[in-house]
């Protein structure tokens, strides 16, 4: 579960949930929850799911000068270094594969 800017996309009024308790401001009367702190840690299966030399379908979720991040699933990414795109061309950016 990622970040929303719009919390009725997640949940809904009257709806039951378990949080976290991740501060508590009393001057303001502001409390912070986290909904994911109470979720299961996707990198806590990572090992056992994407194992060396096995090959996964992701997505790119951004490009930087050194390569592309990678999108498995929901809480996990990872970088596919520059020098693995390009089919062995060397290239100065991953826009220009």
């Amino acid at each position: 579960m990622g970040r929303t800017g719009d919390i009725s996309q997640v949940l809904r009024v009257g709806q039951a949930v378990e949080v976290a308790i991740k501060g508590l401001d009393w001057e303001k009367e502001r409390f912070t929850f986290s909904l994911r702190a109470t979720l299961a840690d996707p990198w806590d299966k990572v090992g056992t799911v994407y194992t060396r030399g096995s090959t996964h379908t992701g997505t790119v979720s951004r490009l930087a000068p050194f390569g592309a991040f990678v999108t498995l699933e929901e809480g996990v990414d990872g970088l596919l270094h520059i020098s693995k795109l390009g089919e062995g061309r060397r290239i100065n950016h991953p826009a220009r594969c």
